[in-house]
């Protein structure tokens, strides 16, 4: 594989994890660090001192197939306009209340 070969730091048959970070915001421009990471362990390959091999890299290429975003946060819009009314203690009585039902 071409694009592999020219990847690969000084002919060692690996790309750095430096080279696929670049290459994986290349790819997708609004990337964030933990997605980075995601990829990477999704890869098997958690040392990143070694690199991606050939058969880790045609799995990257497979993997960049399905989106992967970070999950946000599972607050209401109440809670995070008005954290002192959603915490107060006759609405935390209607969330527990709801809660267990």
């Amino acid at each position: 594989m071409v694009i592999f070969e020219r990847l690969t730091f000084d002919s060692s048959r690996y790309i750095s994890y430096y080279t696929f970070t670049c290459l994986m915001r290349a790819i997708r421009v609004n990337i964030t660090d933990n997605i980075i990471d995601v990829y990477w362990n999704t890869l098997n390959a958690p040392n990143k001192e070694i690199g991606l091999d050939l058969k880790q890299f045609n799995e990257l290429l497979f993997n960049l197939n399905f989106d992967l975003r970070e999950r946000i946060a599972d607050q209401t819009m109440i809670q995070k306009t008005c954290p002192s009314i959603y915490n107060s203690k006759p609405s935390r009585m209607i969330i527990d209340f709801v809660d267990t039902e």
